[in-house]
C-alpha cells in the first residue's frame, strides 16, 4: 500500500471517528413540525417523511402511520405517529406496545424485522411526558453479528401513539444525542 493510500485511509478513519464523537451542540438541529400530530421535534438534518394508510378491520376509519426518519453516521433517528380507531388507552402496556411497535413500524420500515425479536435485553418504564402517559423503552439485539441498541419514548394522546427512538450499534450509541433528540419533542398549542 502506498503512502497516499495510507494517509487517505487514516484521514477517513479520523473523519468517521470525529463525526461519531460530534456532540449535540456541534450539530445543526432542524425543527420538524408534524401537522397531523400537532408536534415539533428537532432532527440533525432534514428527515425523510413517509405516510402509510392501513385498513383497520370492521371500522369505517382507516389507521395511518406517519414516519420521519433521519440516518446519521452510525445511527438512525425516527419520529412515528401511529393512529388507530381501535386504540383504547392500554397501548402503553409493555406487551401490547411491543406488539404494536413490531407490527406497525419494524415490519414496515426495516429490512430484517426478525432481528428485532431476538432481544438480548429489554426494559420499559411508565412515565409522563408533555402531560401525557408515556413509556420509556430500550432494547438490544444482534444484527449481522453486531449488537444494536434501540431506545425511545412512546406517548399516548387522542388515539395516537407517538414513538420517538434512536437506533445505533451499542458501541456507537450516543446518550447525549439521544437525550437532545427526545428533549426537543413537544406538542404544539392548538389554536381554537
Amino acid at each position: 500500500m502506498n503512502l497516499n493510500r495510507i494517509i487517505g485511509l487514516l484521514t477517513l478513519v479520523a473523519m468517521m471517528y470525529g463525526a461519531n464523537q460530534m456532540s449535540a451542540a456541534e450539530r445543526k438541529w432542524i425543527p420538524v413540525r408534524d401537522r397531523i400530530e400537532q408536534a415539533e421535534i428537532f432532527f440533525p438534518h432534514h428527515p425523510i417523511h413517509m405516510h402509510f394508510d392501513f385498513p383497520v378491520e370492521k371500522k369505517e376509519q382507516q389507521g395511518f402511520l406517519d414516519v420521519y426518519s433521519a440516518p446519521i453516521e452510525n445511527g438512525l433517528f425516527m419520529f412515528c405517529s401511529l393512529y388507530s380507531p381501535e386504540f383504547s388507552g392500554d397501548e402503553l402496556a409493555p406487551s401490547l406496545f411491543e406488539n404494536i411497535f413490531y407490527k406497525s413500524i419494524i415490519q414496515r420500515m426495516f429490512y430484517r424485522p426478525q432481528d428485532f425479536q431476538n432481544h438480548q435485553t429489554v426494559s420499559y418504564e411508565k412515565m409522563v411526558m408533555n402531560g401525557f402517559p408515556a413509556l420509556n423503552f430500550s432494547m438490544s439485539f444482534e444484527e449481522h453479528g453486531v449488537m444494536k441498541k434501540l431506545a425511545g419514548i412512546s406517548i399516548l394522546r387522542d388515539q395516537k401513539l407517538t414513538i420517538l427512538f434512536y437506533l445505533a450499534s451499542e458501541k456507537d450509541f450516543n446518550e447525549e444525542l439521544f437525550h437532545h433528540y427526545i428533549d426537543s419533542f413537544h406538542f404544539l398549542e392548538i389554536n381554537s
